[in-house]
């Protein structure tokens, strides 16, 4: 009777630390994480940046569009026409590589690219990265389109001035 008793203890205890662990695996590096900050994105259970509601993802070009236009001050805002945004197509590489460098490179993962991965995707493992690839691409181009939007509004030239001169290639 005492060595059933034992083996039932023993058969508790290991069963409490898997259930411990695969809590903790569930919140991923993030023990302070909120189930409630979490949204359903593609099947899979996804944290957004800090203030970003979940239309963010379902955006569409119009969306986008009338988002510059209520992010764009008064002042800079000739009229609503995209042909007033003056900007280099080397001020445009560069707003985008910033932009990109808080994103993984879907396109060549690295292990730096899968652990910002899994951050935002709560409790995924390699493998299912690699089979739900097209959903966490969805998911980071539907963020950057919206931060892109939102630097673009608040573009001003005069900040990312070049040192060389840069001969009329200007994109309207």
């Amino acid at each position: 009777m005492r060595q059933l008793l034992k083996d039932g203890l023993i058969y508790t205890a290991i069963l409490s630390v898997i259930f411990l662990s695969s809590c903790e695996k569930e919140n991923g590096d993030n023990p302070e994480l909120n189930p409630n900050d979490l949204i359903e994105y593609g099947g899979l259970k996804a944290k957004l940046p800090d203030d970003y509601d979940e239309s963010v993802l379902q955006m569409s070009l119009e969306d986008l569009q009338n988002q510059y236009y209520s992010t764009r001050p008064s002042n800079n805002l000739k009229s609503s026409s995209s042909d007033d945004i003056e900007i280099t197509l080397e001020e445009m590489d560069y707003l985008v590589s910033e932009l990109l460098k808080n994103y993984p490179n879907t396109d060549s993962l690295t292990q730096n690219d899968i652990a910002l991965i899994k951050k935002d995707f709560v409790g995924i493992e390699e493998e299912e990265i690699y089979e739900n690839i097209d959903v966490i691409d969805s998911f980071y181009n539907a963020i950057v389109r919206f931060e892109y939007v939102n630097k673009l509004a608040t573009y001003n030239p005069s900040l990312l001035k070049s040192s060389n001169d840069y001969l009329g290639y200007d994109v309207s």
